[in-house]
């Protein structure tokens, strides 16, 4: 399990470190405002990171194909309806209930793609690992100096703050707690 904890974490912090570097660089080429970066990238490059981190774990690789698409439209769904319904400040409770909302969409899209029998207790931990996230980014956003604050990178520390951690924690937390058992 601490094995899968540090893949997880590791491999959220990649995928969310990508995802702020290319947000940073489609500001500075003006192309920020695309409709597939704030719609479809976010969602579509954490969920490829967890069908990796799953298949790197052992959990069934057959029909990779299938289970990627599966899992990359219930992260760029879970990240449409986040912002959505709960984009009203970011104030603790709502980015509580934004990472609540995306996980828990998420985490059935995982456990469709791989149909995991323990769906539950899956659902339940990884919904709870995205408000947690929702929580630590609240307090990390808060922790910003007031020069990052007003500085042009504004949007790239609070993406450096919000999707790498998130994305770190909920990972862990799908690959230790949950998914199939490793193939022998």
């Amino acid at each position: 399990m601490n094995k899968d904890l540090s893949v997880g974490s590791l491999m959220g912090l990649a995928s969310g470190l990508l995802i702020a570097g290319i947000g940073v660089l489609l500001e500075l080429a003006d192309w920020s405002d695309a409709l597939w970066v704030n719609y479809w990238m976010p969602g579509g490059v954490f969920g490829a990171a967890i069908c990796l981190g799953a298949w790197r774990r052992g959990w069934n690789a057959e029909r990779k194909g299938l289970r990627l698409l599966i899992v990359i439209a219930a992260t760029i769904l879970g990240w449409r309806l986040c912002f959505l319904f709960f984009i009203s400040s970011w104030e603790v409770v709502s980015l509580a209930l934004m990472g609540a909302v995306g996980a828990c969409v998420t985490a059935v899209g995982v456990i469709l793609a791989w149909r995991i029998r323990a769906w539950l207790v899956f659902l339940a931990s990884f919904t709870l690992a995205g408000a947690a996230g929702g929580v630590v980014d609240f307090v990390l956003i808060n922790s910003l100096p007031e020069v990052a604050k007003g500085a042009v990178w504004h949007g790239f520390w609070e993406s450096a703050a919000i999707f790498p951690v998130w994305q770190a924690i909920t990972l862990a937390c799908a690959l230790a707690v949950g998914g199939p058992q490793p193939a022998r």
